[in-house]
């Protein structure tokens, strides 16, 4: 019994250690969750295909965010790092330990079948893909090179928990156009999810993450980051999160419409 369940559900050291296979297996179960989705969508009659599809990558959103969030702070926490600092104390460029690379490659594999899912559907979601991309590149290089993995976990904590509420909002726009959701619902959810990414994405993350991993990337790095991550690599890690908050200003200006 305990090796079937080590095989359902491996270790962070088997996931690190097999990352092909890793990545092979959660793709499908992102996979089955949207499939899982699109099979209640039709036994509940949901007749418009725009809605079937939203429902499904929705229902996978929630199982990357979730997991995501807890593992990421979990393993941040053990390090010692806390929601108010300080963070000198925390390497955000250390060499990548087994929990973070599998943590990265269970990221990694959401993104893959997202886009791939976005492209088989023909989504005109440019933001989320170009979105997508630049965080596969930010893990891949983080792979590449051996350390960092610290700093994707708090990219993906900040990154992922406002998810929840957001993807929620989304789930109601298209079940709103169902007939299913009420207009002040879904107006309500606007409003939280402006809220909360107007809080986490524009005060907490230029405060916690973007200028932390200034300093510690760039300003003040330590000798170890110097040696073992060029200094392109560092500049490109300490551009994505700020390219991230100005797509979600683009994304805000949108809510700002719905709210």
């Amino acid at each position: 019994i305990g090796d079937l369940w080590g095989y359902i559900v491996p270790s962070a050291e088997q996931i690190a250690a097999a990352p092909i296979t890793s990545h092979a297996r959660f793709i499908c179960f992102f996979g089955a969750i949207s499939l899982a989705a699109h099979a209640a969508c039709r036994a509940a009659c949901v007749a418009r295909r725009g809605t079937r599809n939203t429902l499904g990558s929705s229902a996978a959103a929630y199982f990357h965010a979730a997991p995501l969030c807890v593992a990421s702070y979990h393993i941040l926490s053990s390090r010692g790092w806390t929601w108010l600092g300080p963070w000198g104390g925390v390497d955000f460029t250390g060499v990548n330990a087994s929990d973070e690379i599998a943590t990265i490659i269970f990221c990694q594999s959401f993104m893959i079948f997202d886009t791939i899912q976005m492209w088989l559907q023909s989504s005109d979601e440019y933001l989320y893909q170009i979105h997508h991309v630049g965080v596969l590149i930010h893990m891949s290089l983080c792979l590449l090179m051996g350390r960092g993995g610290l700093g994707i976990c708090l990219c993906a904590l900040l990154g992922e928990m406002t998810n929840p509420i957001q993807n929620t909002w989304i789930i109601a726009c298209s079940l709103y156009e169902e007939g299913w959701v009420q207009h002040r619902t879904r107006k309500l959810l606007a409003l939280l999810t402006l809220v909360e990414l107007s809080i986490v994405r524009f005060v907490y993350i230029p405060f916690a993450l973007i200028s932390v991993f200034v300093r510690s990337m760039l300003l003040s790095p330590t000798q170890e980051a110097v040696e073992g991550l060029p200094l392109l690599v560092r500049s490109l890690w300490c551009f994505i999160p700020v390219a991230v908050v100005a797509g979600t200003a683009l994304f805000v200006r949108g809510l700002w419409g719905d709210r």
